[in-house]
Order: structure tokens, then sequence, then C-alpha cells
């Protein structure tokens, strides 16, 4: 299957753009004539999340900064902060965690089977927005993270 995504959302036949991707339409045929600002994912191993422009610079600043008094910022230390998951056709998931450490903040992606066993891991990211590349079985899995204009 796939889904029209662009920078407003997804595409849902007859409303338009949406942010829940449950809600958008798939299309067994991507023929369909698209926008220059939008792009078709196949969802069998392609994956879009948005997240809105203020978490994703709240975030990031965290995840710039060299060190970081988690008291003060009353943040805990060795915590999960955001996690975006992504599921896919087969039931294969990818987990981007956003985590606290010991004196910063770093991303851990992380690939799951459809047991739920970890089917790979890709080193710590410091860079929230972008495409995620995880390899399992031969398979090649991408989950893009974008800000979601308003």
């Amino acid at each position: 299957m796939h889904i029209m995504v662009s920078n407003s959302g997804y595409w849902k036949t007859g409303d338009g753009w949406v942010t829940d991707i449950n809600l958008a339409t798939r299309f067994t045929d991507c023929s369909v004539p698209i926008s220059n600002d939008s792009s078709w994912i196949n969802t069998a191993n392609e994956a879009v999340i948005f997240i809105e422009k203020r978490s994703a610079r709240e975030l990031q600043d965290l995840l710039d900064r060299v060190e970081i008094n988690f008291h003060e910022e009353k943040i805990a230390e060795d915590a999960l902060l955001a996690v975006f998951r992504a599921k896919f056709d087969n039931g294969y998931e990818a987990d981007i965690k956003v985590c606290s450490g010991e004196n910063n903040c770093f991303i851990d992606p992380i690939l799951f089977d459809e047991e739920g066993r970890q089917a790979c891991l890709i080193d710590a990211e410091f860079d929230l927005l972008g495409v995620y590349e995880f390899e399992a079985e031969g398979v090649i899995y991408k989950v893009e993270l974008k800000e979601r204009e308003e």
C-alpha cells in the first residue's frame, strides 16, 4: 500500500491533508499525479512521522547541548524523553527515542521485528529531523521525521 505525504501531512480523499496516518487514504496504485511538494511512501518499508514545530525545536535544543544539568532543567537522568514510532505493513516497528544520558541527550533508533525482538540498531544520533535507515533481512526500512508545517 502507498500513502501520499506532503509537509502538511497525509492525504485523505475528500478531506485533504490530515495529521494522523490512521486517517490517510491507502492506494494500491501510486501512478496518481502529485504536486511538487508531495511524495509517495510505500508503507511496507517507509514511514513519515510528523512532529509539531515547538516540540521538535525543544528536543533539538536539548540534543545540541554538550552538557546538561538535568537537576536544574528538571529532567530525569537516563530517561526516555520522547518516542516516535513507525509501524510497517509486515509488523515491524521502528522506535526513534530521545533519551537523557549521564551528561547530555541523544537519539536511540531501533527497529523491532514482528515478534518485538530487536532487528536492527543504528548508532546514536543527535539530529532529530531527517531520515533513519535500518536494514533487516535484506530489506531497508526508512523512517523520516519531519517538522509539520502549520
